[in-house]
This record gives C-alpha cells, sequence and structure tokens, in this order.
C-alpha cells in the first residue's frame, strides 16, 4: 500500500515538472527587462599599472613582495575622496555630476565607477573605470595611472625605491558591458530553476478518493445496506442473560426477535421481511 501512494506522488511530482523552465523562464525574462529598462548602459576602460621595488639591501623575494604589498595599499587609495578631487583638480576630467552629491553618496559613486584589481601573485595594478560615455570612460583611467605614475610618492612613501610604470595603455570597450544581461539572465534563471524545484517537492500529492460507506444524493440504499448499518449494533436480548448478538452469525439465529426488538430496529416492513428471508437462507445452508 505504501509502494503504491510513493508510485502515485512521483507520478504528481512529474506531472508538475513544467513548473521548473516555465518559473526559470519567466525570472530570467524579468531579471532582463528591469534590468534594461532600469540600469544605464555603461562602457569600461582598463588599464595597468606596474609596480617596481629596487632592489636595494633585500632580496629579489623580498623586494617582489613589497612591490605587491605597495600595489594593495595603492588599489585602496585610488577608491579615496582625496585622489578623487586629485583626478578632477589635476587631471581636470569632467565630474561635476559626481561633485554635486552628498559627500557619502561621492565616494560611494566614485567606488562603483572606478575598480581596482591587483593581479595574484604580481605587483600589477588594474585599474578599470566604468561610464555611460565610453570617451569619459577613458580620461578617467588615464587620469588615474597618469597621477599614480607621478605622484605615486605621495602615496607609498618610497619615491626613491619604487617606481610605477604603465605597462597596459587604456582599453576601452566597444560595447556596454554593465549590466551584464547574459550573466544576470542566466543567475535568475537558476533562481526560478530553483524556486520551481522546491514548489514541485512542496506541493501535495493528488490523492485517490476514498469510497464513500454511504448512498451519494439522489441515491436510496439496498436493504442488506439497512440491515447492515442498523442491526449490526443491535443488542438482542433472551431470558434469563442478555447477550450482544451479530445477525450474521448462523449459530445465534434461533433467537426470536420479538415486536419490540424489531421496532428497536426501526426497519420498514420491506426491510424486516428482507431480514427474515436472508436468515432463513443462512440458516437452511
Amino acid at each position: 500500500m505504501r509502494g503504491k501512494q510513493l508510485q502515485v506522488a512521483l507520478k504528481d511530482h512529474l506531472r508538475d515538472l513544467w513548473i521548473i523552465p516555465v518559473l526559470a523562464l519567466a525570472c530570467s525574462l524579468i531579471a532582463v527587462v528591469a534590468l534594461a529598462l532600469l540600469k544605464t548602459p555603461e562602457y569600461s576602460s582598463e588599464i595597468t599599472v606596474l609596480v617596481v621595488q629596487k632592489y636595494t639591501l633585500t632580496d629579489s623575494y623580498t623586494a617582489s613582495k613589497s612591490a605587491e604589498k605597495i600595489a594593495t595599499n595603492l588599489a585602496e587609495v585610488i577608491g579615496t575622496s582625496t585622489f578623487l578631487d586629485a583626478v578632477i583638480n589635476e587631471a581636470g576630467v569632467d565630474l561635476s555630476d559626481v561633485l554635486s552629491l552628498s559627500e557619502a553618496q561621492k565616494r560611494k559613486s566614485w567606488k562603483q565607477m572606478v575598480e581596482t584589481e591587483v593581479v595574484p601573485r604580481t605587483s600589477m595594478l588594474r585599474i578599470v573605470a566604468h561610464d555611460a560615455d565610453p570617451r569619459r570612460a577613458e580620461d578617467i583611467t588615464n587620469s588615474v595611472a597618469t597621477i599614480l605614475v607621478e605622484n605615486g610618492g605621495d602615496y607609498h612613501g618610497a619615491a626613491d625605491t619604487v617606481t610605477l610604470k604603465i605597462v597596459d595603455t587604456a582599453l576601452t570597450s566597444d560595447r556596454p558591458v554593465r549590466p551584464n544581461l547574459l550573466m544576470n539572465g542566466l543567475a535568475a534563471a537558476v533562481f526560478g530553476a530553483a524556486a520551481g524545484l522546491v514548489i514541485v517537492l512542496l506541493k501535495p500529492s493528488k490523492r485517490r478518493p476514498k469510497k464513500s460507506t454511504t448512498s451519494g444524493p439522489g441515491q436510496q440504499d439496498s436493504p442488506s445496506d439497512v440491515i447492515d448499518m442498523q442491526v449490526n449494533s443491535i443488542t438482542v436480548s433472551s431470558e434469563p442473560a442478555v447477550a450482544s448478538y451479530s445477525v450474521l452469525d448462523v449459530t445465534n439465529y434461533h433467537v426470536e426477535l420479538s415486536n419490540t426488538d424489531l421496532d428497536a430496529l426501526q426497519l420498514s416492513g420491506p426491510q424486516v421481511g428482507y431480514l427474515s428471508a436472508e436468515m432463513s437462507a443462512e440458516v437452511a445452508n
């Protein structure tokens, strides 16, 4: 019985598997359309600066680790408001839309506009600027790199032993890179598929309704049904002792039901006759 219930539940889940691709497609479309309408497309411009640590009294390994540490510090310095002011004042990049914001919003906007990354196990600093205007994005990256090369000693404090060089000039994208509609659409599809799977697993299985022991509306019970429902619970009394008998027990059919007992059964005339005939037939057998 339990195996049949598991089979029924499994069939119900298999029939509901269509929910998973439909929900994944719906979430993907909603995410792509929402990002395309709400987010402004932005271009990117990337430039790479190399930090070189001169050999003095240290070995090459220590010098390379020191250069990597300086590159990490410079990556954090670029995101500060002081460096933003240097880009605006010294490089002359028009960032009036950023300056019009509050101090907190200005710092947040600048960090979102310029991203930095140190290439693992090297002292190369990658700088990426994003903007709706590809030319301004390129101007920002060139300005940041120029300030680092010319005034880097003001930020790392080792101008005599550390040199910064631009090893990759600015490379600007031909198409918008933010928001990434493809990646966001795939992420939304995965989320929708996972949500659909949870819905399918938690959805209760459809069970077959149990057969009712009573007749439906508009149907009449057969005499045997009435007898089974009304007689089986009756206590038949005989002198001098009182005992409970079942009308289906052939050995006790010798007990005669009095008129009072028949009245207790609350049976109609045809039903009493049917009961008597059925009991007689069982005794004859």
